[in-house]
């Protein structure tokens, strides 16, 4: 963890990656690389970038994820240190690829253009269908749940839903089902927000609620390790009071992690994704959980997806804590009344 060295170091270590995300975002563009650029990016790869890379082998070209969205500013980061990430789409009833971004010019964020031979095209509610010879020609004795997905003309409705940028590049918003629609109407692709976790600090992972409510909220894990540095390095009129995340019990955990200056980091990372999604997205309420969601919990698929009813109703006490109506203040026919 960068939080484990000291200031100076820190500070070489954000700096180089500021270089080098302004010299992958120039070359990806054709944009001149001036020599001032060209020698901080060397020093900056000796201090830094050529310690990520030696722990790859050294040898590496790319990278190529797929199965669950990468975060975009994660992509940036190991695009700046060299080590290029290239990200595609496609699901087990397409063979399984559709996308792939080009290795030399890749776009964060999406997941590149189709595949040659392959067509694509939104509907009208946002799905992303897909036509091509890799997809499949149906579920074995299924053909009821095949009609529910293929076409007779043979587009396939994939459950995903996207956009196309101006290079015809695809960006994958979320899965149809999991979008939520809040009391106001606003519709709240929660992957979009959840991602941003890969941003900040203190936060391991978020998982958005709010469907048919008048607002978002969340529940975060903490990124423990981050955490117990950060309070031993930077709080240590606290550190005392820090149990041992790996062998305390979880009432001893939460009473810590509820503390008035630890609540506060989770809050500013909060608000740090918060400035990065439409206002009708942002997280008001948020309440911790404390330990990770995993397979072993119940909360999380093989391919560490979030199984949003189960998390729904282990974690219920919380929810509903986030929507429960403020009774200090009430509207009466005497106007409005105080209560203790």
């Amino acid at each position: 963890s960068v939080n484990a060295y000291s200031s100076l170091k820190q500070k070489i270590f954000w700096w180089a990656v500021k270089v080098g995300k302004e010299y992958s975002k120039r070359f990806r563009s054709n944009q001149h690389v001036g020599l001032g650029l060209k020698i901080k990016l060397k020093l900056a790869r000796a201090l830094v970038f050529k310690k990520f890379v030696k722990m790859t082998g050294g040898e590496l070209l790319f990278f190529i994820s797929g199965g669950a969205s990468m975060p975009e500013e994660l992509a940036k980061f190991y695009g700046a240190v060299g080590l290029m990430i290239i990200e595609g789409y496609g699901l087990t009833e397409t063979s399984p690829v559709t996308n792939m971004n080009d290795p030399l010019n890749v776009t964060f964020g999406t997941v590149g253009p189709p595949i040659p031979g392959t067509e694509e095209k939104i509907a009208p509610d946002g799905e992303i269908l897909v036509q091509g010879p890799q997809v499949f020609q149906g579920y074995l004795n299924k053909p009821d749940k095949t009609r529910e997905v293929l076409e007779e003309n043979g587009w396939f409705h994939t459950g995903d839903l996207g956009e196309f940028d101006e290079d015809g590049n695809l960006k994958i918003i979320g899965r149809k089902k999991e979008i939520f629609v809040l009391s106001t109407g606003k519709k709240v692709p929660p992957i979009m927000v959840e991602d941003l976790a890969a941003m900040v600090q203190f936060i391991q992972q978020l998982v958005l609620t709010g469907d048919g409510r008048k607002y978002v909220t969340a529940l975060v894990t903490p990124n423990f390790s981050y955490l117990a540095e950060h309070v031993r390095r930077e709080m240590p009129g606290i550190a005392s009071q820090m149990p041992e995340f790996e062998e305390a019990d979880e009432s001893e955990i939460e009473t810590f992690l509820y503390q008035p200056e630890i609540y506060q980091l989770f809050q500013d990372d909060i608000d740090t994704i918060n400035s990065n999604v439409d206002p009708f997205a942002q997280v008001k309420k948020f309440e911790i959980i404390p330990h990770e969601l995993s397979e072993e919990t119940g909360d999380l698929t093989p391919s560490l997806k979030f199984k949003r009813r189960n998390i729904a109703e282990h974690y219920k006490d919380k929810i509903t804590r986030m929507y429960a109506i403020d009774t200090s203040v009430e509207l009466s026919d005497d106007g409005i009344q105080i209560t203790d």
